[in-house]
């Protein structure tokens, strides 16, 4: 149902692995999820990084361009190679 799959969205943003094989037919949704990696994920380099000099901040930052790269690099191959 439409609910399920809007479950398993947000799903994947909280640990990447659980529902993606239901959005196995959405290449585009998939990749974005992927490459933004997920909530859990991003919480623990947080935890990790105040320990550091590093900026959390740019971390996440790269980590929303890599996502929309991606997005141009999936868009692409949908219109252009499938």
């Amino acid at each position: 149902t439409n609910n399920n799959y809007y479950l398993n969205i947000l799903f994947n943003y909280i640990e990447l692995t659980t529902g993606l094989v239901d959005l196995q037919n959405n290449f585009l949704l998939s990749n974005l999820l992927i490459s933004f990696n997920g909530i859990a994920i991003i919480l623990q380099v947080f935890i990790n990084i105040k320990k550091t000099d590093l900026s959390f901040d740019q971390f996440l930052k790269f980590r929303l361009i890599h996502m929309l790269l991606c997005l141009v690099i999936s868009l692409f191959i949908i219109n252009f190679l499938m």
